[in-house]
């Protein structure tokens, strides 16, 4: 079994959190995951290692104090859920046109990771 270091998330749904049960609740089965599901985004992001919004595009563009977490190394993870609406320049992508279903796969060269 791998042992994985402990990581504190924030989830930040004001919108879509029953679209977001799901993910939630499979997070929240992790033991080494903690998380902190909230209506709006706090000020203070320092406890938190990534910070998950839903949809993506209510912070566009970004608080400056959430575009200073990412540029200090904090994670950000911004679900779009096939909306075509405009996301934050830190994504580095925008959103096209809804196409057909795609897979996306990650392959790792070890194992342990």
């Amino acid at each position: 079994m791998i042992i994985h270091p402990r990581i504190n998330l924030l989830c930040v749904a004001p919108e879509s959190t029953s679209v977001m049960a799901p993910f939630l609740s499979y997070l929240k089965e992790m033991p080494h995951v903690l998380l902190t599901v909230l209506n709006e985004l706090p000020t203070e992001l320092s406890k938190f290692q990534t910070v998950i919004t839903a949809p993506a595009s209510t912070f566009h563009p970004a608080p400056p104090h959430l575009e200073q977490f990412v540029r200090s190394g904090g994670g950000w993870l911004g679900i779009v859920s096939l909306s075509e609406s405009p996301i934050s320049d830190l994504f580095g992508v925008s959103p096209g046109p809804v196409g057909p279903a795609s897979e996306i796969r990650v392959l790792f060269q070890n194992r342990n990771q």
